[in-house]
């Protein structure tokens, strides 16, 4: 069996996997290069490519100990643009914090910022008490520290974020790459991880949160006019090159408050590879839907010499839309000849739902006709609003009851498989996007016991109220 990379035109291919040959055939091209299977090798940390890695000082191979500190800097977002921001270790975004599975994580956390802030590790389920939960952890005060100490049980890209006044802090720059490495990892030459974000600016200068309730922002949340990848401008736009038949592994978050990216690559060819849970069974497309939290790794194929070009739809009025250019790759006509890494994912068990449960998003207006976000009726709920046992698979139904704008559904500390609605995609998810006025079916994984929060991820929806608490018992 043979599978080929052909043009954009190709929208989707479930299960091409990697076979025992493979036959590439390069869009605008005549020829085509066969290859047999690359030896894998044993252990080579693959090169992230515009990331600086936090420093382990832990000699034990099998625990990541590391410095992170929460301060102010002046970033240059821009040749002619520095804005004060908020960082971690000086850096924006933060440095990258990577392990392999059943690594022990130790993280010596400082906060020197003028307020009080956690860190959240989006996406991996590990101990509720190291969660970043600022309703289960005391918050780090100004001046104060604390020691995350946990074990990563999956490998995939996620980020770490706080989650205290998140609309204003990860804004301000707080968030930063995680990757989790597995044993049977792909490996490829080189690795790029992307962090999507918009950026609001008065006079080069993030405004206050003062009025952040009151609408058009309360109801859409913040949208930025300024895209950003990896804390640069979107218009700077740092160039890289490769040469074509060249093959990288690209992997892309969307931390934005508000804003869905829709991503494409113009000129290349992609396939997903992975999702929030981890590899899934590669397959083509021609564009990803990126809710904020979701990620995606994808394997990107320079097949035509060129400008290969990572790009997101943004809106222009009611009906029109642009696209732009985040990220360029000059594509040589030096015709390397990469081989593409074979690896296995096992089957995604089948799992009979055994519960269920409801989520509403509503909101409403209080006496100062600010916006109140709401999950079954309630805002800023800390009482459980569901609960269940450890291992308990559950058909959970999450409805949007407004009609104006999505949200972006996130449950920490386990996964779900989208059954219905948006997003019926290969692979587990932790984030989903509920259309406006639309429903969503997942089945949730409940294996992980603790207090989890499940919030809408529009930073500005769950610091006015939606977000709730589900409970898992052990």
């Amino acid at each position: 069996m043979r599978f080929a990379y052909a043009a954009l035109t190709i929208v989707l291919c479930v299960g091409c996997g990697a076979l025992p040959a493979t036959k590439w055939t390069t869009a605008g091209f005549s020829e085509s290069v066969e290859v047999l299977p690359p030896l894998q090798p044993e252990k080579p940390a693959p090169l992230v490519v515009g990331s600086t890695k936090l420093e382990d000082i832990n000699p034990d191979p099998k625990i990541v100990e590391v410095n992170i500190t929460a301060k102010k800097a002046q970033i240059a977002i821009s040749p002619g643009r520095t804005v004060d921001m908020l960082t971690y270790n000086g850096l924006f975004p933060g440095p990258l914090l990577e392990a392999n599975v059943g690594d022990r994580v130790i993280v010596h956390f400082k906060n020197e910022l003028d307020e009080e802030t956690t860190i959240h590790w989006h996406g991996l389920r590990i101990s509720d008490q190291m969660d970043g939960n600022p309703r289960i952890q005391n918050p780090v005060m100004p001046g104060g520290t604390f020691d995350y100490d946990f074990v990563v049980p999956d490998a995939g890209s996620f980020w770490y974020h706080p989650h205290m006044n998140v609309h204003q802090q990860i804004e301000r720059g707080l968030y930063a790459p995680l990757i989790v490495r597995g044993p049977d990892e792909p490996v490829y030459a080189i690795e790029r991880y992307f962090m999507l974000d918009d950026l609001h600016l008065v006079r080069n200068k993030i405004p206050s949160n003062t009025n952040y309730g009151v609408p058009p922002t309360g109801i859409h949340g913040l949208y930025g006019e300024i895209f950003l990848i990896n804390g640069r401008e979107s218009t700077v736009n740092d160039f890289a090159s490769a040469g074509r038949n060249h093959l990288e592994r690209w992997r892309l978050v969307n931390t934005a408050n508000a804003r869905t990216m829709e991503v494409s690559i113009k000129n290349a060819v992609f396939r997903v590879i992975g999702t929030d849970g981890g590899l899934v069974e590669p397959y083509f497309a021609t564009k990803l839907v990126l809710p904020i939290g979701r990620r995606f790794d994808i394997e990107v194929f320079f097949n035509q010499v060129g400008p290969a070009v990572l790009q997101t739809t943004d809106e222009i009025g009611p009906t029109g839309t642009e696209q732009i250019p985040l990220f360029t790759m000059n594509v040589t006509n030096d015709a390397e000849t990469t081989l593409p890494p074979v690896w296995t994912v096992p089957p995604m068990p089948e799992r009979t739902s055994n519960k269920t449960g409801t989520l509403t998003f509503d909101f409403t207006f209080d006496a100062n006709d600010n916006v109140v976000w709401m999950i079954n009726g309630k805002a800023h709920n800390h009482d459980p609003v569901l609960t269940f046992k450890k291992g308990d698979t559950v058909e959970l139904t999450l409805r949007n009851l407004a009609p104006m704008t999505p949200h972006p559904f996130h449950l920490h500390g386990q996964f779900f498989k989208v059954i219905s609605g948006e997003s019926v995609e290969p692979g587990l998810k932790d984030t989903v996007r509920i259309p406006p006025g639309g429903t969503v079916v997942v089945q949730a994984y409940m294996d992980n016991p603790g207090l989890w929060m499940a919030h809408c991820h529009i930073l500005e929806h769950s610091e006015l109220g939606m977000m709730a608490t589900i409970e898992v018992d052990p």
